[in-house]
């Protein structure tokens, strides 16, 4: 489930986002700690039911099988 209704969600080209996975935006965080959008850059791989809030990945990133990134995390290029 990929849900933009409060925040965006951008994901790049040639993503796969697995089965039973969620990618999401916040509503709010205190004080402007971290960017309130998810962005998910090309050529991404994430596997089957991961949690993705309010994170940046880079290109070229893989994230195993039911990881959990949360707010203001940022995976590089990998």
């Amino acid at each position: 489930m990929v849900d933009g209704l409060n925040n965006p969600v951008r994901v790049g080209s040639n993503t796969k986002i697995g089965d039973n996975s969620t990618v999401q935006s916040a509503f709010w965080v205190p004080d402007d700690a971290f960017p309130l959008s998810t962005t998910i850059g090309n050529n991404v791989n994430i596997e089957h039911s991961c949690n993705i809030t309010n994170a940046i990945i880079d290109d070229d990133a893989h994230i195993g099988f039911r990881s959990v990134v949360m707010e203001g995390a940022q995976i590089e290029r990998g």
